[in-house]
């Protein structure tokens, strides 16, 4: 996926996309209009039944991308009140798919949000509904929030991040 805008990673240790935690996927993060997308790959490290990806692994890829999503377009940090999700169809590990996902609303602090798991030829194997709640840096242990740390990669660190 070369498409779009490259965004940072949340931070090293993050459970879906940290570059130090040996669990996590290989997923970037893009903005392509209104949108961040990922394409993901789930492997064996992902693995529920015997060749598919596990359910949580899914669905902490679905709600990372929001997390990414509500960073990029509105540049603050949200926690994940409810996150729905439908698995349509069993997804197999080592097939490339593509998450898609976008803000249907706002109302105060409320973000209401959809993604999409797809493979290239569209079919939808997951999507999710979520509810995020906006919160300050000082939501979080340490000194500087996520979102600041976020936005400071992205304006300052990585030329190919800057906007």
């Amino acid at each position: 996926m070369n498409e779009g805008r490259l965004l940072p990673k949340h931070q090293p240790e993050c459970y879906a996309c940290g570059s130090d935690n040996p669990a996590a996927m290989p997923i970037e993060y893009r903005e392509i209009g209104d949108r961040v997308v990922t394409d993901v790959l789930f492997s064996k490290t992902q693995t529920g039944a015997p060749g598919y990806a596990h359910g949580g692994s899914i669905a902490a890829a679905l709600d990372d991308t929001i997390g990414s999503l509500l960073l990029a377009r509105l540049e603050q940090a949200g926690v994940t009140a409810k996150l729905e999700i439908n698995y349509r169809r069993p997804v197999l590990i080592d097939v490339p798919l593509r998450i898609e996902s976008w803000i249907e609303s706002v109302e105060g602090r409320k973000i209401f949000t959809v993604a999409e798991l797809r493979d290239a030829d569209g079919k939808l194997f997951s999507d999710a509904h979520g509810l995020f709640i906006l919160v300050e840096a000082d939501h979080f242990p340490g000194k500087v929030g996520p979102a600041e740390q976020w936005l400071s990669q992205r304006d300052g660190g990585d030329p190919g991040l800057r906007r």
